[in-house]
């Protein structure tokens, strides 16, 4: 019973610093500027459906082309950027990413640029428009 105690005590003091550090790792991109307002808000739910083993969706298209319109839930990296900031986004190399653009050209730069640093799990989803439109799709089926 005493052992019990002392290891549910312990995922009390674990858990809400583990909810803090996300909070905190959200924020830190939004003033870096590599995450702005919904995109932090989105990072945070992220990370804790990641946990629970769900996709990562990143689009990879440009700023302006990420704010004209973007899956739901998607986070947004250039795919210049791809490299230098998926660490801060997920550092599970086994974590199953999606990535999209406009046609599927610049997601495949973004894969071979993740699959080089050991990610194994990555998909080119291809273009935003199809991918949009399947959803149409699917929310139409009954």
């Amino acid at each position: 019973m005493q052992k019990l105690l002392m290891q549910t005590s312990g995922l009390a003091v674990v858990l809400p610093a583990l909810l803090f550090s996300t909070s905190l790792l959200a924020a830190q991109f939004e003033q870096t500027g590599v995450l702005a307002g919904t995109q932090a808000q989105a990072l945070q739910q992220q990370t804790a459906t990641e946990k629970a083993g769900s996709a990562i969706w990143i689009d990879v298209r440009t700023a302006d082309e990420f704010n004209a319109g973007h899956l739901v839930g998607a986070l947004h990296i250039p795919h210049e950027q791809i490299a230098a900031q998926i660490a801060k986004v997920t550092q599970d190399k086994n974590a199953e990413i999606y990535l999209y653009c406009r046609s599927g050209r610049r997601s495949g730069l973004a894969l071979d640029a993740l699959q080089a640093q050991g990610y194994t799990r990555v998909v080119n989803a291809g273009a935003y428009e199809k991918l949009k439109e399947q959803a149409a799709e699917q929310k139409q089926q009954p």
